[in-house]
């Protein structure tokens, strides 16, 4: 019981939260992934590459989006807000 009562105390905490799952991370990679390592490497990369390529075109269409829908006066007071910001960055 004492046991229990310190671990519900430990996980409550959280101090050791980060050294069970760094354990049981490790015991997955060994049993599990060490023999087909470089082919998950691979194919996460690739996963990646593509996941951020769509990632950057959601982006790119969600902004033409946005601008299409504001006016000139609008458009031009954005502009005038983001290089006073970009000013002050650079100064600062």
């Amino acid at each position: 019981m004492k046991l229990l009562y310190s671990l519900q105390r430990v996980f409550k905490n959280g101090f050791y939260v980060d050294y069970f799952f760094k354990n049981f991370i490790f015991y997955i990679y060994i049993k599990l992934i060490s023999t087909n390592f470089s082919y998950l490497i691979d194919k996460y990369l690739a996963e990646k590459f593509f996941f951020m390529i769509r990632q950057f075109f959601q982006f790119v269409f969600f902004i033409n989006n946005f601008i299409k829908k504001l006016s000139i006066a609008q458009i031009l007071k954005i502009l005038v807000l983001v290089t006073i910001q970009l000013i002050l960055i650079v100064f600062l």
